[in-house]
């Protein structure tokens, strides 16, 4: 017989958690960020999990959640869940753009860094309180999108006071080519982050 975990009370702040985080982060994310991270549950056994998860949504209107099983990137799959209408929302979301974007480090698909790694095969660490010398990568480097994929990443740097966008390093997953489509792609994507932190121009590495 399952039994609620000792180490989180089931209250109105973790429900309250639960209800934001559960369908934002899809069927993946609920074990692996909100149980693990958020609601800082034991989460020792799967079964469990999904004991403490409807405990949690049981205050809230809809309570149901569904066990479903998720393929990840190196094709194995678990058990996670989902609300009981994920196929229905999943349908209707629009395609992924081709363009591409630059992540914040915060991006809900980056938070959990074991969940990133293992549906999309991307490692990726904020380094900001790491020590410089300990870096692998930078400061405040961005993931990069394209479509559905990352595809690599970027190290910029805003000299504010001279009203540059200085991207100091660009690193590609493996794989990865550097084409002239996805040089210009990267390069509009590039325009749009300099308009929004206020640089007036921008430079690649050479």
């Amino acid at each position: 017989m399952l039994s609620s975990s000792p180490f989180c009370p089931v209250d109105s702040t973790n429900a309250k958690l639960a209800e934001e985080d559960f369908p934002q982060l899809g069927v993946e994310g609920v074990v692996g960020e909100t149980v693990e991270n958020r609601l800082r549950l034991p989460a020792r056994d799967h079964q469990a999990v999904g004991f403490e998860l409807r405990e949690l949504l049981r205050p809230v209107a809809a309570a149901e959640i569904a066990e479903v099983q998720v393929e990840a990137v190196d094709r194995s799959v678990r058990k996670a869940y989902a609300v009981p209408d994920w196929e229905v929302r999943a349908a209707s979301l629009p395609s992924a753009p081709p363009r591409i974007r630059l992540l914040s480090p915060f991006d809900p698909i980056l938070r959990d860094r074991r969940r990133s790694l293992r549906l999309f095969g991307f490692d990726y660490r904020f380094e900001a309180f790491v020590p410089a010398p300990q870096r692998r990568y930078g400061y405040y480097v961005l993931p990069i999108l394209e479509g559905e994929r990352l595809i690599g990443r970027l190290d910029p740097k805003l000299h504010r006071e001279r009203g540059l966008l200085e991207i100091r390093q660009i690193w590609w997953e493996p794989k990865v080519r550097e084409s002239p489509v996805r040089r210009r792609k990267l390069e509009l994507a590039l325009e749009r982050l300099a308009r929004l932190v206020g640089a007036e121009r921008w430079t690649l590495p050479d």
